[in-house]
This record gives structure tokens, sequence and C-alpha cells, in this order.
């Protein structure tokens, strides 16, 4: 796959706010993947055991948190939850579309058959 976008991204983790330059590549995600470049500039500390990250960014020292598993079951019931209404809205306008279109096919059908019966 070759990367030939990039974007740049403000996110926040808590008070904890940032940016960072990310590659596009076509996925469906909903987090952030912050990589080794990112570890690497921000100068993070990573503790293994608590799957904790500390960083000192702008004088301020910050400590990243996992979530835990009920935060993460609320945040993919949110995520659902925006996605079904995005698909319905979706729905909704296709079918307006198709009417549009179909009662544009009928003035066409219409002016059609007007037309062929001036002729006769």
């Amino acid at each position: 796959m070759i990367v030939n976008q990039q974007v740049k991204v403000l996110f926040s983790i808590g008070t904890y706010k940032d940016e960072v330059i990310c590659d596009v590549v076509p996925m469906e995600a909903g987090h952030l993947l912050l990589g080794k470049s990112w570890q690497y500039d921000r100068k993070i500390i990573y503790n293994g055991l608590t799957n904790e990250i500390t960083l000192t960014h702008l004088g301020t020292k910050f400590m990243l948190h996992p979530q835990t598993p009920s935060q993460v079951a609320k945040d993919q019931l949110t995520r659902k939850d925006r996605r079904d209404e995005e698909e319905k809205l979706e729905k909704q306008k296709k079918k307006k579309d198709s009417k549009v279109m179909s009662s544009k096919a009928k003035g066409k059908e219409k002016k059609r058959k007007r037309f062929l019966q001036e002729d006769c």
C-alpha cells in the first residue's frame, strides 16, 4: 500500500491536547494510533505493568491511563449509535433522491407521450 496523503490531527485526552501528523490509509478505526515517532518526539515513559504513558508537554506532566472495560463499552455503544444514525440519514437521503428521480422520470414520460400524441 502506498501512502500518498497526510493530515494534521488535533486531539485531546482529558486535559492533554496535542496534534500529530498522520498518514492517510483506507481503514475503519475509532482510535488514534500513536506510533514510535510520536513516542520518541514526546519522550514518553511507558509502564508496561499498568499500561500507562507518562509525558511532559508544554511544561505540564501528563499520565495517560487506559480506559476501563465499562468506558470501552460505553464508547463502543456511542459510536454504534452514531453510525446507526448516519446510516438512517443516508437511507432517508437515498429514498428522497429516488423519489425525486422517479417524479422526474414520470414528468419526462408524460412529455414524451404528449409529443408522440401531437405527431399523430
